[in-house]
């Protein structure tokens, strides 16, 4: 597969652009086989709600990028104490670590 080819209706990409802290695991762990940028976009609405709620990127390090996503792949999703159970359930559903596991946009 090249990069970005469309296999049927999913579309796998290959490069690790974007944002670190809104990055899912799989742009920056899982690059041989690629990503869905339909579920990779799930996860970074996730991490906005939750960024915007909370008034701090989850997964955050103030030592490098490559930690944020180190953090992003292997630390459970840091919810606040008032964080509602309707907010943490959406917001696990969206940032599922497996991207084949996170709600679709449908």
């Amino acid at each position: 597969m090249k990069n970005n080819e469309i296999v049927g209706d999913l579309r796998r990409l290959k490069d690790c652009s974007g944002t670190s802290g809104f990055r899912c695991p799989e742009m920056q762990f899982n690059l041989d086989e690629g990503y869905d940028g339909k579920a990779a976009d799930i996860w970074s609405l996730g991490i906005c709600i939750l960024t915007y709620v909370n008034f701090k990127i989850p997964f955050w390090s103030d030592s490098s990028n490559l930690e944020t996503d180190i953090n992003a792949k292997n630390n459970p999703l840091p919810f606040e104490e008032e964080n509602s159970t309707v907010l943490r359930d959406l917001i696990e559903k969206m940032c599922a670590k497996e991207e084949a596991n996170r709600l679709t946009i449908e």
